[in-house]
């Protein structure tokens, strides 16, 4: 729970709607001022942070009632700690996400890698790729897990059959959000009624 890592901050939810990648780029399009728009070829491809840009933008308009103007935000990217970068250049040109060949072509990495069973493991594939883990530790015992597939096979395939039953998670989690409480008059119910 991240409120335990965060004793001394407020937790504010913010509906899993607003966690959506083209609206954060495009946010960040319209809210980036000029001089930093170099920043933005960091952005391509970073799921999760836009995905939370654009969550942080809407908490911002709708919880603080404050609007941005067009053009007025500086925009730096960090690096994830114990990982690395590999920008939007980079990654075309080792085939990273898609084949400089045919369009349809599955020769990219990513082609090659993706035989994952869940949307989940789709995005963590693809975070991974574009963000490896440099911590030896984390590496190592991803290693141990893959020696551990290939050396048991009835293990990979029970596991594959088990997670490849399992439906999108991020719709049902968003269910399991606890939602601030409202205060609504029965008139207001009335009218959302009509």
């Amino acid at each position: 729970d991240i409120s335990s890592h965060l004793q001394m901050a407020t937790v504010v939810p913010v509906q899993r709607k607003h966690f959506n990648e083209s609206k954060g780029l495009h946010a960040i399009k319209q809210l980036l001022v000029p001089e930093f728009a170099s920043v933005e070829l960091q952005f391509h491809n970073k799921f999760y942070c836009l995905a939370a840009a654009n969550a942080l933008i809407k908490y911002v308009e709708y919880t603080e009632n404050f609007m941005f103007a067009r053009k007025s935000l500086r925009v730096e990217y960090q690096v994830a700690e114990q990982s690395t970068i590999i920008d939007p250049a980079t990654a075309e040109h080792i085939e990273l996400m898609s084949s400089l060949g045919k369009s349809k072509s599955k020769l990219s990495l990513f082609g090659v890698l993706n035989h994952c069973s869940t949307q989940g493991g789709v995005r963590l594939l693809r975070s991974n790729l574009f963000q490896p883990p440099i911590d030896i530790k984390v590496i190592t015992d991803r290693l141990e897990v893959v020696e551990e597939m290939i050396d048991n096979m009835s293990l990979h395939n029970n596991l594959k059959n088990i997670i490849s039953r399992f439906p999108d998670l991020d719709p049902v989690l968003t269910l399991c959000v606890k939602r601030p409480e409202m205060n609504i008059s029965s008139v207001q119910i009335d009218a959302k009624i009509d």
